[in-house]
């Protein structure tokens, strides 16, 4: 067992309870990173099979190695609780299981005490991570003109992707079906091609949230590639337009240059175009 905690700069913090689902599970692999394979997380003393109970007595070096890094996990998880009564809580805790003889159970004791002091707001954030999901997947926008960086399919993708990671945060249990449920009855595009896809992915039952969203990117990469070939397209024939009309204009040029050295400059012809006497010409 690794006793290895050094800070690390970007552990998250608890500042609000309704933030707590999302805390606990940084904390879980947290402890996991820095060693924590019999169960410290977890192990409450309520079941004698696991945990700490269950290493054997004999086995001393394994028994201080749970404290140690319990201990070690105990205070710099409590240091991430930036919330002032939520911080008392979690100390309130530590005395309490030392207090009781529980002191090998005072990292899972002193969670589920702060976690109880969040209960009162868990249920309102995973309503709001739910109808932010619902909002995320009625976003869609095609792409047209300016707008064309803020719309499109890829953007749809990473604001559902975000909703999806504050449904987890907020401890929100969503099964992919659901989130198909919901997607199909968001997902109302204009154009025919996406209307389209809509309808193919709708009729392939196996299809799961992910793979729709991925094929979503897919095809706006498809459409982007079409658009700026169509673009070049359109650049390569205005070109190929411009380009006898700027020759005839060079030819016309050379023609009345050429003109002008047979017949002389304007200079020299009167009013009624012929030469006047004396002009100059070429041959003299």
């Amino acid at each position: 067992m690794d006793d290895d905690t050094d800070g690390k700069a970007d552990l998250a913090k608890l500042s609000k309870r309704e933030d707590f689902p999302g805390f606990k599970e940084s904390m879980n692999l947290y402890a996991m990173e820095k060693g924590d394979t019999e169960g410290i997380y977890s192990d409450d003393g309520s079941d004698p099979t696991v945990g700490y109970q269950a290493i054997p007595a004999a086995h001393v070096n394994r028994r201080r190695d749970w404290m140690l890094l319990s201990g070690k996990l105990t205070g710099r998880v409590g240091l991430q609780i930036t919330n002032p009564t939520l911080r008392s809580t979690w100390n309130a805790a530590i005395t309490s299981a030392i207090a009781n003889d529980k002191k090998a159970y005072q990292f899972a004791l002193s969670l589920a005490a702060v976690e109880r002091a969040c209960g009162g707001v868990q249920e309102t954030a995973r309503q709001i991570a739910r109808s932010r999901f619902k909002v995320a997947l009625a976003s869609f926008e095609e792409k047209s003109g300016e707008d064309g960086k803020k719309a499109g399919f890829e953007v749809y993708a990473d604001t559902i992707r975000l909703a999806e990671e504050k449904l987890s945060h907020a401890g929100v249990v969503m099964t992919d079906g659901e989130k198909k449920e919901k997607f199909y009855a968001g997902f109302n595009p204009r154009n025919s091609e996406w209307q389209t896809c809509k309808t193919v992915w709708h009729q392939s039952s196996d299809l799961a949230f992910d793979n729709i969203l991925a094929r979503g990117v897919q095809q706006q990469q498809s459409l982007d590639a079409t658009a700026a070939e169509e673009q070049a397209f359109g650049v390569r024939s205005l070109v190929a337009t411009a380009a006898p009309a700027a020759t005839a204009a060079i030819a016309t040029t050379d023609f009345d240059t050429e003109k002008r050295r047979e017949t002389g400059s304007s200079t020299d012809l009167d009013a009624h175009g012929a030469r006047k006497p004396g002009s100059s010409t070429d041959d003299d």
